[in-house]
């Protein structure tokens, strides 16, 4: 998807997430990572582990205290929509969230 076809603005933050799901080889697996980006709609991630388009993953955010009250994580859904080989043995995936979309306090395009 060109940056011109996004609905949603990307912020280029490093959040912590918690990725589940298979993958291409056919072994389920749950790494924790961070985010490159995230928008309302998806994020994107590194990862040495190999996963195809289509590759549909549950994963967790969660979220810093507001003020003096905790936050619960934020639950959702996604599908790997792009790879981007990257440096060494990590590569980009950007994935689409299905689920719930993810609150980010900008502005949406």
């Amino acid at each position: 998807m060109g940056i011109e076809q996004r609905k949603q603005s990307r912020l280029s933050v490093s959040m912590n997430a918690l990725i589940k799901g298979v993958d291409d080889s056919g072994l389920p697996f749950d790494e924790s990572t961070s985010s490159q980006n995230i928008s309302r709609g998806g994020l994107m991630f590194s990862t040495k582990r190999g996963l195809a388009v289509g590759t549909e993953l549950d994963i967790t955010i969660p979220r810093p205290p507001l003020g003096r009250r905790e936050q619960a994580p934020f639950f959702t859904t996604g599908k790997v929509v792009r790879i981007i080989p990257g440096e060494e043995e990590y590569h980009l995936v950007a994935v689409q969230f299905t689920g719930p979309q993810f609150r980010t306090y900008v502005g949406e395009t």
